[in-house]
């Protein structure tokens, strides 16, 4: 017996209980025993994982029972594969009768009409599954865009309200504990810390909040205990602003229950919200973060953690500590902590420099760093702010113009191919082509504008973001106000103002030892950065002179942006990527294998599915099926895959797209994947490139003149010590 929740509209008639009576009684009449009742209350029929399909199979398979009894085909399900399989293979293994009365169908009549008719039913009540879907959404689309709550319960922290379009109401009770959690994950708060501070303090979690409170009752089990599942879903539940958001998920269809995302139905400001959008903001760009942050054995997190890289090879740098050994002047036991280059930690000096810096030391740069540009903005905000303007609009000029002319030829292509579509329309009704070519172009013209429309979207959205420049810098000083004598670097300071750090390397020519980054303020209080030997540092026995950061930055970018955007360069290296790719493309050997297995893996199949048919069906047989099965979704999944790598060739266009890109909108991040290293000496610099085919010795590039070979015009400065970083503060969006 079975009821779902869609079939209690239909009256008495399909009740429960009314196919108690019918189904007793027309056992009793042919005098047989009933051994039990299998009752699937609230389930639909097109969901075969029901509890009480699962027990009545498991009792078929011990012998427990040799007849089914269900009023009609529809009780016991509406999807048409699954009730002909049971009834027609399953069923009959196991010896037992199938009978459903309403519909005169019984497998031991098998001459009978019914039974020659039940394929036919079976479509049609799978029919009615699907057209009661197609009804329940529409009535669902049609209240969501009137803007009307039809969901069974409010958010927690919210109670369902009671007018017409019933919008939630605050519960102020469960309102303050989810201020709570958005302002401790704003705090820079892992989910971890947030559900340990909640579990410390027993706070019930909301399934248990809502059924001692409302009575509401949850069916899935819980420990009334917070887990990160819960404190995700409220974290990133937009209701919690106030705006009615409606249908976020929908399923893939009424037979595969599997929920997928879609386009939402949004009202804001529908309602009172629970948090600001402020401390919203806060929580998404520590979801956007490089950093989610990271304890270490010893429990501890550091401001730092995660929002630092390795500027020569890319990854994160990883925090290490150093036990100290007890001294005259430190008897007792302390250790050092310090960073260096993760993929140095794994895989040695072959694949990157350790790049080791004191965290004592970092922290205090990046704190120097913050206090200097918040005193700025405290003395001269207007100079401040143009400054920080200016810096921005420098970062994401060349970005700009190039994403903005990109878009012009994209949105040109997209023009002209909807005008080549309007012409084979044309040319296909007065005859000029046939149907066959017709079809090929369309099909072709289509995939071109979907893959165009998608470009273009993302460098609308790219563009609109570059734009907000002055919204980001007013943001940015707001924040900055808050710690102009802020005394330590704290979680929260950074996760708010800064996005990354990296950590950088030059090599002395005099010398050989690392040149590393220092600060120091002139006697007119200007803070200078510059570059300086570690030898002539810490011993005093080298003269390389210092150089100026910024300066010999901007000259290395010069130099590779000159190097590598000559034009004859950039074809002879993208004909070398295309003449590799065109040869691995070429090679089908895999998908040829792969085809092969799936041809052996349908075989063995089939070959089961006859003997099912001839009545062989075990445990053992099952589970060869299932295991086949996977074995061809899995064979599916990699042909799919080989596939789709033919079908995305590479052009010599793109190629050259991806060397010439980075020069114009992001030359940094192309010279950490070009350069080696960089030795200087007082005359000249060697520059080492890497992926030559020899050793980056024998191939360096040299240059005689630099910024800062002149060491008389540098300014005292007075010395911090410090390494060689560059600290990239959070881009905003407001």
């Amino acid at each position: 017996m079975r009821l779902s929740k869609d079939d209690e509209r239909a009256g008495e008639s399909l009740s429960i209980e009314n196919q108690r009576i019918i189904l007793t009684k027309y056992a009793q009449e042919r005098g047989w025993t009933i051994t039990d009742e299998y009752i699937d209350d609230g389930y639909s029929g097109t969901n075969f994982d029901r509890p009480e399909v699962q027990r009545l199979l498991e009792d078929a398979k011990t012998g427990k029972i040799d007849t089914i009894i269900v009023k009609d085909l529809s009780r016991f399900g509406r999807n048409y594969i699954f009730v002909g399989q049971y009834v027609d293979y399953i069923f009959p293994m196991y010896n037992i009768r199938f009978i459903a009365i309403s519909d005169n169908v019984d497998t031991a009549n098998t001459n009978s009409a019914g039974m020659d008719m039940m394929p036919i039913m079976n479509v049609f009540n799978e029919w009615h599954s699907a057209n009661t879907s197609k009804k329940i959404r529409a009535v669902a689309e049609a209240n969501a865009k009137a803007g009307k709550y039809r969901s069974t319960h409010a958010p927690y922290g919210y109670v369902k309200g009671t007018g017409d379009k019933c919008l939630p109401v605050i519960d102020e009770p469960a309102a303050s504990v989810v201020r709570r959690i958005f302002e401790m994950r704003a705090s820079g708060k892992t989910y971890k810390e947030i559900y340990t501070v909640l579990n410390d303090e027993k706070v019930p979690i909301p399934a248990v909040y809502q059924f001692e409170k409302f009575g509401i009752t949850n069916k899935k089990p819980n420990k009334n205990l917070w887990a990160d599942s819960i404190l995700r879903s409220i974290l990133k539940n937009p209701m919690y602003l106030g705006h009615l958001v409606r249908l976020r998920y929908t399923t893939v269809s009424y037979k595969n229950k599997r929920r997928v995302e879609r386009e939402p139905i949004v009202f804001p400001n529908a309602f009172e919200p629970i948090i600001t959008q402020e401390l919203w903001d806060k929580c998404r760009e520590l979801d956007e973060s490089v950093s989610h942050g990271k304890h270490t054995s010893w429990g501890i997190m550091p401001p730092l953690s995660g929002l630092m890289y390795c500027a020569d090879c890319g990854g994160k740098m990883k925090l290490g500590r150093q036990d100290l050994k007890p001294s005259k002047a430190h008897p007792e036991k302390r250790s050092r902590y310090h960073y260096i280059c993760g993929n140095h930690s794994r895989f040695g000096k072959y694949y990157c420099y350790n790049h080791y810096i004191r965290i004592e030391d970092i922290e205090q740069i990046v704190l120097d760093d913050i206090r200097s540009k918040a005193r700025l903005v405290l003395e001269d905000e207007d100079k401040a702010r143009t400054d920080f303007l200016k810096h921005k609009e420098q970062m994401s000029a060349a970005q700009y113009k190039s994403d903005s002319k990109t878009l012009t030829q994209k949105t040109k292509r997209y023009e002209e191919l909807e005008r080549l579509t309007q012409s084979v329309y044309e040319d296909k009704v007065i005859g000029k082509i046939p149907e066959e070519i017709c079809l090929k172009l369309l099909a072709k013209y289509t995939e071109e504008q979907n893959a165009l429309k998608s470009e273009i979207d993302e460098l609308e959205h790219k563009l609109s973001v570059v734009t907000k420049n002055e919204t980001d810098v007013e943001e940015f000083i707001r924040r900055l106000k808050h710690y102009t004598n802020v005394p330590e670097l704290t979680r929260e300071l950074c996760m708010e103002l800064i996005e990354y750090i990296t950590i950088g390397k030059l090599v002395c020519g005099l010398c050989g030892t690392n040149m590393q980054g220092e600060a120091g303020t002139s006697r007119n209080g200007t803070v200078m950065h510059y570059y300086k030997c570690m030898r002539r540092k810490r011993e005093g026995t080298c003269t390389k002179s210092i150089l100026p950061k910024e300066k010999f930055e901007q000259f290395i970018i010069g130099i590779v942006c000159q190097l590598f955007g000559d034009k004859a360069t950039t074809e002879k290296i993208a004909d070398e990527i295309m003449r590799i790719h065109e040869r691995r493309m070429s090679d089908q050997s895999v998908l040829q294998l792969l085809e092969r297995d799936r041809e052996e893996v349908t075989r063995s199949l089939a070959n089961i599915m006859k003997a099912i048919e001839r009545g062989i069906f075990n445990e053992t047989t099952k589970a060869r099926m299932d295991e086949l099965e996977q074995q061809r979704s899995e064979i599916d999944d990699k042909i799919a895959i080989e596939q789709c790598k033919n079908q995305n060739r590479l052009t010599k266009d793109k190629v050259i797209s991806y060397l010439t890109d980075p020069l114009r909108q992001a030359p940094r991040r192309l010279i950490r994947a070009l350069i080696e290293k960089i030795i200087v000496f007082d005359d000249k610099i060697r520059i080492f490139f890497k992926y030559t085919k020899t050793s980056p010795e024998d191939t360096p590039w040299e240059m005689s003149a630099y910024p800062g070979s002149d060491s008389s015009n540098m300014v005292d400065l007075r010395r911090i010590e410090l390494r060689s970083c560059k600290v990239r503060l959070r881009t905003l969006h407001a």
